[in-house]
């Protein structure tokens, strides 16, 4: 009907060598994500990439979460406060490679209790695959194992009680 239903407005900063050192973005005049610097890759083939390395995210219930992405350009740490401004949960990433740099495991931990563990499978010819095993720990003791194929589809998932039995499902 022509009415305006949501403005969304960018402001960007740069160094005095021309590169992005922030961004600020708005949805209907409240900020909604900023970026406070711009990390260079380290990596030696190229050095003219830049992410972000500490990120916020605003959300309208007050909430905000704040990222910290290492070198692999991946979140390393992610906080999560509360509208009061008292921690909800940290999460820690943490990120074992082969030898060729590929992902091998990604482990996160929330509030220092392992929450995801994903390990992932070379392929034949040395080359990395999104191939995985996922395991996801629920607070209440219980498990679930998800394993993917190539394509990330979903091959096999299995529940386990928190004294380690299966839980059958219908399709079991």
């Amino acid at each position: 009907d022509g009415n305006l239903t949501s403005e969304d407005i960018w402001e960007y900063g740069y160094n005095q060598d021309g590169k992005m050192e922030w961004m600020k973005e708005y949805r209907n005049g409240a900020l909604t994500h900023e970026i406070q610097n711009f990390a260079e890759f380290t990596d030696e083939w190229d050095t003219s990439s830049r992410y972000p390395e500490n990120e916020t995210e605003y959300y309208e219930d007050g909430t905000k979460l704040v990222r910290f992405n290492g070198t692999n350009t991946e979140p390393e740490l992610e906080t999560m406060y509360n509208a009061d401004g008292s921690v909800s949960y940290t999460r820690r990433y943490v990120y074992e490679t082969f030898e060729n740099g590929n992902w091998k495991r990604i482990q996160i931990y929330q509030n220092d209790s392992l929450l995801v563990d994903t390990e992932y499978v070379m392929d034949a010819e040395n080359i990395w695959s999104r191939k995985a095993t996922m395991t996801e720990y629920r607070d209440d003791g219980t498990k679930v194992i998800t394993e993917y194929d190539e394509n990330e589809e979903i091959v096999r998932q299995e529940q386990y009680n928190a004294d380690g039995s299966k839980i059958l499902t219908p399709e079991a």
